[in-house]
């Protein structure tokens, strides 16, 4: 007796008897391979071939890949056709159905009131303002300096400018 190459499935030849055990054992495997269990760890790494298990693991990967969630059948935030719908009327220069909260932007009175916070709510320290102008810092100063060299001590809190 053969059998198939995926799932082994029992295939009587000619002068075979039919077994009804046989029989069974096929429409359990079928059973059994019809009602796969997706396995969304299982990445696809070709266009097959493969078992329906496979295949169904691979497009959950997949899915769960482009929506970004935890898992693959959780609902996208926006779905491509509202994403499409979107892009559209910004090309004809429609209105904006997004918020700038839809997409993680801060509103325009949080950029407002965060550009009106003196405080330096992102707690810079100076030393790291000066060195974007490569001004160098320390807590002792250089002991050649040049002419017109600006230093900034971090343990003074204070900008020295070297005149000649």
């Amino acid at each position: 007796m053969q059998t198939t190459p995926n799932y082994g499935l029992k295939k009587p030849e000619a002068n075979d008897t039919v077994n009804i055990a046989d029989l069974n054992a096929n429409a359990d495997t079928l059973d059994s391979a019809l009602t796969p269990t997706a396995d969304p760890t299982q990445v696809p790494t070709g266009n097959g071939p493969g078992k329906l298990v496979q295949w169904v693991g691979w497009l959950a990967n997949r899915i769960k890949a482009i929506t970004g969630k935890t898992n693959w059948y959780d609902a996208p935030d926006i779905t491509l056709a509202t994403l499409a719908a979107h892009k559209t009327r910004h090309a004809t220069g429609g209105a904006d159905a997004l918020a700038p909260g839809d997409i993680g932007a801060a509103s325009a009175a949080d950029l407002a009131a965060h550009l009106a916070d003196y405080a330096n709510p992102h707690r810079v320290k100076a030393e790291q303002v000066f060195s974007i102008g490569g001004i160098p810092s320390g807590t002792a100063f250089p002991t050649t300096p040049a002419n017109y060299t600006l230093f900034y001590r971090t343990d003074l809190k204070k900008l020295f400018i070297y005149l000649p």
